[in-house]
């Protein structure tokens, strides 16, 4: 971004609601120096301080100290790392030929309609790619 007529690489922060019709809600945008849970720490703070007063879930991205920061502000929310975030971390050592594939099975798995599917799929992803990409699996 372009800040005091230089350029230079800020982290933007950008917080949204759910309600529990499903509508969704811009919370803030912060512009810092850079990411870290420090920040979001303040972030949440001044979400707090604006009113918003109790939260059930908070997805992210797992960042170090996050759900530290969470939990001392939103104790009883419930801390959620974001699907995008897993599949793109699964993804970062497949090669590059079994991408697809692979997302497409972790997919299965993410999207299941009950924990039994869930878990079958999880079976079916294990027997297929295990012995390749452990670290998936686990």
């Amino acid at each position: 971004m372009r800040h005091e007529g230089k350029y230079s690489q800020r982290a933007f922060y950008t917080t949204y609601g759910v309600d529990w019709e499903g509508n969704r809600d811009l919370l803030g945008m912060y512009i810092g120096h850079h990411e870290g849970a420090g920040q979001w720490g303040m972030v949440l703070e001044d979400l707090k301080r604006r009113g918003l007063e109790d939260v059930l879930i908070i997805c992210t991205d797992d960042l170090r100290g996050f759900t530290n920061s969470i939990n001392e502000v939103y104790p009883q929310a419930i801390t959620q790392k974001c699907i995008v975030h897993q599949v793109r971390n699964s993804l970062k050592f497949v090669e590059d030929k079994d991408k697809r594939k692979v997302a497409n099975d972790l997919r299965n798995i993410y999207s299941s309609i009950t924990v039994e599917q869930a878990e079958s799929q999880l079976t079916l992803f294990e027997n297929e790619w295990g012995e390749r990409y452990n670290y998936i699996v686990k």
